[in-house]
């Protein structure tokens, strides 16, 4: 989760770097690729059960008249394959700053879908107050199979560890990590109008 200023320097400097396909990717490089998710151990978004490589939830809290209190943020995610026709590369998720294309965040609740009681219980947050239920705002956003990101990021070449079957002498595939270098995950890179 950032704020919206680290978010515009982010996006102005996406803009600049070049997109690679995923079929050039080289080690070593600081580089940009787009390309459709596929999970692979999937997660299960808690608003929303959509299975996912990776999620985020952000819980608002009416304090005043015009003003709210966020007080639940919480986020997980798993490795997960990035493909682009035929070529893939392997992101391990843990670590990066993802950039979310969040649900529309709606209106303030007034009753709460089991879900939604579910993660106010989680987070031990009152579902109701003296007058009735407390007003609420939900957002989430996940990493959904299918789905198109852009990645930012210096790549290696590992041992293909989700091919137990494999050959030994098969060759090594590319994977993206947060490491001495930054993972950075753009959802949904229409939005930021980043290719």
């Amino acid at each position: 989760m950032t704020g919206w200023r680290t978010e515009e320097l982010t996006r102005a400097a996406l803009i600049d770097l070049p997109r690679t396909p995923l079929d050039h990717v080289r080690e070593g490089r600081l580089i940009k690729v787009v390309g459709r998710i596929e999970l692979l151990d999937p997660l299960h978004s808690p608003l929303g059960r959509r299975p996912c490589a990776a999620y985020s939830v952000k819980l608002q809290e009416k304090a005043a008249a015009f003003d709210s209190l966020v007080r639940v943020v919480e986020s997980a995610s798993r490795d997960f394959v990035l493909r682009d026709g035929k070529s893939f590369v392997l992101v391990r998720a843990g670590n990066a700053s993802i950039f979310w294309e969040r649900d529309a965040e709606g209106h303030w609740q007034d009753r709460a879908t089991p879900e939604m009681r579910a993660l106010l219980q989680k987070h031990e947050l009152p579902g109701r107050d003296w007058v009735g239920e407390l007003p609420y705002r939900f957002a989430e956003g996940a990493l959904e199979d299918g789905g198109e990101i852009t990645l930012i990021g210096r790549p290696h070449r590992e041992r293909e560890p989700y091919s137990l079957g494999a050959p030994l002498d098969a060759p090594p595939h590319i994977v993206f990590e947060a490491g001495g270098d930054p993972l950075v995950i753009i959802d949904g890179p229409a939005r930021w109008r980043i290719r």
